[in-house]
């Protein structure tokens, strides 16, 4: 069970998972947030389909002031701040990558501008602006889904909508709310509310690896889902960089 990212760069991962495989062993990517039950409810919200009805767009953002993450410490030494140790705004917040392709497909091509926009003491981007082009499977159509991340905001924030052909609907990360959104009544609905506990998702997580090792099961976050997410990644550097669209190149079966 490795912490979210698998690494900070792709290399070498493919040979990390191809030696699991060959040794029998499990091998789980830290993406704890797949565990809440308000993220678990809403993925099967939108595939169910009934509330929305197709989707044709997303929205997603997620937002913290970086000096307040860990106030007991000095921020500017801790990982998220210092390229050496894989910090960064992507990297920290790559949960979000994680959790869209779970939910709505995978990443075909990736648009990007990684930014460092305040005066945070830190070596790595504070902000991330992108666009994913998520591929749903059974050939349906593919959805544009616009991610913001950064360290700046002072109301931290965790959502993410999803656009309909007949209605909204938005997952709250912090409070675990989904709401819906009706256009005959013209207003907010909450269909399903659960306030997690600190440690819920990761007691969760933690259970469903040691089930996996002791039944030698494919854990629900595999070490392809933690590759996968690294290859976006990979590509939305190169989009930043060259201010192009970049397409995620596979290295995974």
């Amino acid at each position: 069970l490795i912490e979210k990212p698998l690494a900070d760069s792709i290399a070498d991962i493919p040979r990390l998972i191809e030696l699991c495989e060959r040794k029998k062993r499990v091998l789980m990517t830290g993406y704890n947030l797949r565990f809440l039950p308000s993220l678990i409810r809403f993925r099967d919200l939108v595939h169910g389909g009934e509330l929305i009805g197709s989707v044709v767009s997303i929205r997603c953002e997620i937002g913290q002031y970086l000096p307040n993450w860990r106030p007991e410490s000095d921020y500017r030494t801790g990982v998220s701040a210092r390229k050496a140790l894989g910090g960064g705004a992507l990297l920290e917040l790559s949960h979000e990558i994680d959790y869209l392709r779970w939910i709505f497909g995978e990443v075909a091509w990736v648009k990007a501008s990684l930014l460092c926009q305040s005066d945070l003491e830190i070596d790595v981007e504070d902000t991330a602006h992108l666009i994913l082009c998520l591929r749903p499977p059974l050939g349906t159509r593919e959805v544009a889904a616009s991610v913001n991340m950064d360290f700046l905001r002072h109301d931290t924030t965790r959502l993410c909508t999803a656009i309909g052909t007949s209605g909204t609907m938005r997952w709250n990360g912090l409070t675990g709310q989904i709401e819906l959104f009706r256009p005959a009544a013209e207003r907010w609905f909450e269909v399903f509310r659960y306030q997690h506990g600190r440690d819920d998702s990761y007691i969760a997580e933690w259970k469903h690896f040691l089930s996996c090792v002791n039944h030698v099961q494919t854990p629900l976050v595999s070490g392809m889902d933690g590759l996968r997410v690294l290859e976006t990644i990979e590509a939305i550097r190169g989009a930043s960089a060259s201010g192009c669209a970049a397409q995620v190149k596979g290295r995974g079966k």
